[in-house]
């Protein structure tokens, strides 16, 4: 009698499945935003199949789910943090009196 064995990790349902493919394939590719949108799809389907939000089935999506948040949030802060620029005028820390400062 050959024993079966079962992987739990994998993912049963198929919608849910489909969704965490399409965004393993974004994450590969560098579409973080598409990435997030699909796997936030898998992972919400898998907690509304299974009840819960810690079954061993989450561990990949939710990996994959973080990488993608964590390169969409850089990407957009490379875009965006370069052009900030901190306005020290109004810093009370930063306050000099004319008066103090020596001539030359």
């Amino acid at each position: 009698m050959a024993a079966t064995t079962t992987n739990y990790t994998e993912i049963q349902d198929e919608e849910a499945n489909a969704s965490f493919l399409l965004g393993k394939r974004d994450v590969l590719l560098n579409n973080y935003q598409s990435a997030c949108d699909h796997l936030s799809k898998a992972c919400e389907r898998i907690v509304k199949l299974r009840e819960k939000d810690t079954v061993p089935e989450l561990a990949e999506p939710y990996f994959y789910y973080g990488q993608a948040l964590l390169y969409l949030s850089l990407s957009e802060q490379q875009v965006f943090g370069s052009d900030i620029v901190k306005d020290t005028d109004n810093d009370e820390n930063e306050i000099i009196e004319e008066e103090d400062i020596p001539e030359q």
